[in-house]
Parts: structure tokens; C-alpha cells; sequence
């Protein structure tokens, strides 16, 4: 029998933040020499919780005290996202980030970087956090897809004028070796219905039903069909009693 090991963890970063109101700190080294490489997983909610620390290595009291997390991207000249810390406990100098799932969508995989910034409410100027003894105020951040597949950007299915006919075909598609595949539809005031179906040869005109056939009615409701089985090619047959059926996509 084979057993394989599962971590669960939280991503931890300490971070410098310089203690102005301590004069003899000013000249003092603090520990960290490198900052590590953190990771973004899309597909996921993440979580990244950072320890505040002045020069001294003692935590910093984060109460009255705003820092803000920005995600910026691989050439540097975007703010991916921006965020507020939510302070775990502003005596211990703990505070974290959760950039959703849906955060993370519309970007890409790539090596970017992150910077964090303080603002105390008893002063008017804001103050970088230091990630290593560089005096270096950004940190690497890798995006990455892991928890999910890659996004797969989805086709086009041709819906073909069809004057007053009230019966009509999409075009047609490739089924390829893929044994799951997912239709979607965008009525407008559609009522009647749509049925996918598949062949073995798209000349020969021998067309067979795909699943069980779907009924609308008067509705503008995007919705999906899952096509199930390997279908050398596919099609959809669209009977309207009124309304449309403003576009077909599938993937």
C-alpha cells in the first residue's frame, strides 16, 4: 500500500518595519537576508499572513495602523490588486491577506511582486515594509495555476441566418477525443427548444440525438447543456417558436 504525505500550511512572511520612535535602533541590523518566494494558486482562495517586526526583532504593535497589500505585475508598471491587511493581532505584529478565488481570474501566470506600505492614524506620511536587509520594499510573488486546470477559452458556434425557417442547424463542430464537453446558449425571449446531436461522418447527414433534448421557454437566461461521450462531430438543431437564440459557444 502506498501512503502519500498531504501538507496543509499557512504562507508566512516576515516583514521589516522600521521603528522611527527608538533612536538607538536606528543604527541596528535586522535579521533577515533574503526574502523567499511566495505563491499566488489560482483556482483557490489564498492566504498569506505576515509577522511585522522592527530592527531589534521584536514585533511591532500594529494598533492604529493601516498597511496596504498591493499585487504588482511582472514589468511592474500594473497594480494587479490592492488590499487592506486584516490585522490578526496588532500586539504580536501579525496581519494577513486573502486574495479570493475570482481575484486572481482575470490574470495571468506569471513571476510578479508585491510591496506592503503603513500608515499610522497619528501621522500623515506613509512608510514602506521592508522584505530583507537590502532595504529592498518589494517581494517576489509567483502566480501559478496548480488547484485547477489551465483556462481553456471557449469556441464559437456559428448560428446561421435562417429567414423564417423555424427548424435550423449551428454549425458544426469537431468532437475530437474529448468525452466531456459543455455548450452554452444565450436566448433572448427564446421559446422553444435545442437539442445537440452527433455523427460519425458529417457528409452523410446520418445525425443522432446527444442527451435528452432542452425546452425553453420565453426565457434570456444564459444556461449550459454537458455533452457526454466522444462524437466524432457535433451540431445543434434549434427549433423556435419565437424570440432567439443569440449565440452558441462551447469548450
Amino acid at each position: 500500500m502506498y501512503n502519500t504525505q498531504v501538507y496543509l500550511y499557512d504562507q508566512e512572511q516576515t516583514i521589516i518595519l522600521n521603528d522611527y520612535a527608538n533612536s538607538e535602533l536606528i543604527s541596528v541590523r535586522w535579521t533577515p537576508v533574503y526574502a523567499k518566494d511566495l505563491k499566488l494558486h489560482k483556482g483557490t482562495d489564498n492566504v498569506i499572513t505576515f509577522r511585522f517586526i522592527n530592527q531589534d526583532q521584536k514585533p511591532v504593535n500594529l494598533t492604529n495602523t493601516t498597511i496596504t497589500f498591493r499585487l504588482i505585475a511582472q514589468n511592474g508598471k500594473e497594480v494587479l490588486h490592492s488590499e487592506n491587511l486584516e490585522v490578526i493581532s496588532a500586539t504580536k505584529g501579525t496581519a494577513k491577506v486573502t486574495i479570493a478565488e475570482g481575484e486572481l481570474d482575470g490574470i495571468s501566470i506569471q513571476k510578479a511582486s508585491y510591496s506592503l506600505e503603513r500608515k499610522l492614524t497619528t501621522r500623515s506620511t506613509y512608510d514602506p515594509a521592508f522584505m530583507d536587509d537590502n532595504a529592498t520594499a518589494r517581494g517576489s510573488i509567483e502566480i501559478i495555476d496548480s488547484v485547477m486546470s489551465t483556462h481553456t477559452s471557449s469556441s464559437a458556434i456559428t448560428i446561421p441566418a435562417h429567414g423564417d425557417d423555424t427548424t435550423y442547424y449551428s454549425s458544426q463542430w469537431e468532437g475530437n477525443d474529448i468525452n466531456l464537453q459543455t455548450l452554452q446558449y444565450k436566448p433572448s425571449a427564446f421559446t422553444g427548444s435545442i437539442q445537440v446531436q452527433g455523427a460519425v461522418d458529417s457528409t452523410e447527414g446520418l445525425w443522432y440525438d446527444v442527451g435528452t433534448i432542452r425546452n425553453i421557454t420565453a426565457s434570456s437566461d444564459t444556461g449550459y447543456i454537458n455533452i457526454d461521450g466522444f462524437h466524432p462531430y457535433l451540431r445543434v438543431e434549434i427549433i423556435e417558436t419565437s424570440g432567439s437564440i443569440g449565440s452558441l459557444a462551447v469548450r
